[in-house]
């Protein structure tokens, strides 16, 4: 084992969080340098600026695709060139009302406006009918030349979405036209959406970005950077694999500032992103001031750069994938409620997010997580007594357990682990909890591709540690517990589960949805299905010349750069 790991666990009980002044925003008003006004909510604001240009960092070396049809990958470079049908309404996060956190992609449907589309309505579960805004144009490049977008581009997106092999919608050859998402254009700007069965989340499933049919005619896809033509907000005028990206503003942008609905943005002339997938390299440009902007940082450097650099603003929330331990639910011993209890107890999780994480981890972060809302997350305390007990460290409960299932003398377990060193760390931790109750743990160690590869097909007999994106609730119904889904790795199979999946559909409405959710939480955890970990925190950093946002996960056109106070702290 680790010796790091095996010094933090000898000493866990007398470290403490070293953080605590770091679990709020940082100061509103600092580093105000210009005339304040009120914005739309009434708050008093600096008075945005336009001009200059934003500095940021990616960790990736490559863009995954530029086609926004292909939706799980590598999306989030198209944000900027192509407006969605509908987008949060940041005003009432934390930059605003703060009702909402907006840390992650998902958000409520109540915080929905919409954006290329004017309004909506759902006469009934299976249909929206969609007005567009009128008088929004393309990119003016060819082969578009700034033509208007119309109600059949949105059809045509929509389409070449699902036909897309790439797509989160994709639908293979040979699916019945009755499976597939239909779009029909009413009028130049109605489009009517039927879904395939009732659904209380159209959204989710067919918010499509909006570009020009003529684009695919002349180009066949829009993987080329140099092809990308859409309504939005920046334009791509450089690609330079592993090294960067830039972008320059749609000087004829059709939006305003939700906050300033009298500014036309974006403010920033542009944008660009540096690749520097190094991240002791990203937290040096950070300091620097090489970058203006940087998200995804731990606890430990976090503390590092609050002492190095204390004039950078700064926002807490959750890491995006939740550390969890799969078990074969479907193989014995795992088919015992009493040994995946008794494995449950026998690790203290407590115990891991103050040595590991030096306090700055969420030990309750399964099934759902803060940053999804009060409507659905319950916290630990307020759970029932018998849900709050599987929280407890007890090893002597674990043994019971494992002796009325068979085990007295205790069993042998092989735990599949990716070869990344937060995952291997965790891993030794885990054995040496579970060594001390019997349960004599083998961690096997897989390469990367190796290791999904086997869990994609159920290619294990036992456990498997996994990091798992529960930013949206609907994702623990229809994808982590539902029978034989891609991402089911615990082979659960369950008839609640199928029964609240298709609930969750069907209930329109947003309060009784929530309720839903509220009972499907301590459902879940008593059934010890698989074992969540502790969610380690991770920060973004700002410059206090970046202003207009608060921490949120996207801050979009809305974010202006204070070409004052930058020049002043740092000459330029």
């Amino acid at each position: 084992m680790n010796s790091k790991i095996m010094c933090l666990l000898l000493v866990c009980a007398m470290v403490v969080p070293l953080l605590l002044a770091a679990c709020a925003p940082a100061e509103k008003g600092e580093w105000v340098t210009g005339e304040m006004v009120r914005d739309s909510l009434g708050n008093m604001k600096e008075k945005p600026q336009y001009g200059g240009m934003g500095r940021y960092c990616w960790t990736e070396t490559q863009v995954g695709t530029w086609d926004p049809a292909a939706s799980e990958f590598g999306r989030t470079w198209h944000l900027g060139m192509y407006d969605t049908l509908t987008r949060a309404d940041y005003t009432r996060g934390p930059s605003g009302t703060g009702e909402f956190e907006f840390t992650s992609g998902f958000f409520a449907e109540k915080y929905r406006i919409g954006f290329l589309a004017e309004s909506w309505e759902q006469p009934d579960l299976q249909t929206v009918i969609i007005h567009l805004r009128q008088g929004i144009h393309y990119h003016d490049k060819p082969p578009v030349n700034g033509r208007e977008m119309v109600a059949d581009d949105v059809v045509f997106c929509l389409r070449r979405t699902q036909e897309h092999p790439r797509s989160g919608l994709y639908q293979p050859p040979g699916t019945p036209e009755e499976d597939y998402i239909r779009a029909t254009a009413i009028d130049k700007y109605t489009v009517e959406v039927r879904l395939p069965r009732p659904d209380t989340r159209p959204w989710m499933q067919f918010d499509t970005a909006a570009y020009a049919p003529e684009l695919i005619e002349e180009y066949g896809d829009l993987e080329d950077w140099r092809n990308a033509c859409g309504t939005g907000a920046w334009i791509c005028t450089d690609y330079v694999p592993d090294s960067s990206i830039t972008f320059v503003k749609n000087e004829d942008y059709w939006d305003v500032d939700l906050f300033f609905p009298e500014n036309k943005v974006p403010y920033q002339d542009g944008w660009t992103s540096i690749s520097i997938p190094e991240p002791t390299t990203a937290l040096a440009a950070l300091r620097t001031a090489q970058i203006d902007w940087h998200i995804g940082i731990d606890w430990e450097d976090a503390e590092m750069l609050m002492q190095s650099n204390p004039e950078l603003q700064y926002r807490y929330s959750y890491g995006y994938y939740a550390p969890t331990i799969e078990m074969r639910n479907d193989h014995e011993p795992f088919n015992d409620i009493n040994v995946r209890k008794a494995l449950t107890l026998g690790i203290n999780r407590n115990e891991i997010a103050q040595a590991l994480y030096g306090g700055n981890a969420l030990v309750h972060c399964w099934p759902f997580r803060p940053d999804l809302g009060e409507d659905i997350y319950i916290p630990l305390e307020q759970m029932p007594a018998d849900v709050q007990e599987l929280y407890e460290y007890n090893p002597e409960k674990a043994q019971q357990l494992l002796a009325e299932a068979g085990y007295p003398d205790g069993l042998e377990v092989e735990l599949l682990v990716p070869s990344t060193e937060t995952h291997v760390d965790l891993a030794e931790v885990v054995k040496q909890y579970w060594d001390q109750i019997g349960v004599e743990t083998t961690v096997n160690v897989l390469e990367l591709g190796t290791f999904y590869g086997r869990m994609y097909g159920w290619n294990y007999d036992q456990t498997a540690m996994v990091h798992w994106a529960n930013t949206n609730p609907f994702w623990i119904t229809d994808t982590c517990y539902y029978a034989d889904k891609l991402y089911n790795y615990s082979k659960v199979d369950d008839p609640y589960i199928i029964e609240t999946s298709e609930l969750l559909e069907t209930t329109a409405d947003a309060d009784e949805r929530a309720a839903i959710f509220k009972e499907l939480g301590p459902y879940v955890l008593r059934q010890c299905w698989n074992i969540a970990l502790p969610l380690e925190n991770s920060y973004v950093f700002w410059q206090p010349w970046l202003k207009g946002y608060s921490g949120e996960w996207w801050g979009g056109p809305h974010r202006w750069t204070d070409l004052d106070l930058r020049k002043e702290m740092i000459g330029e």
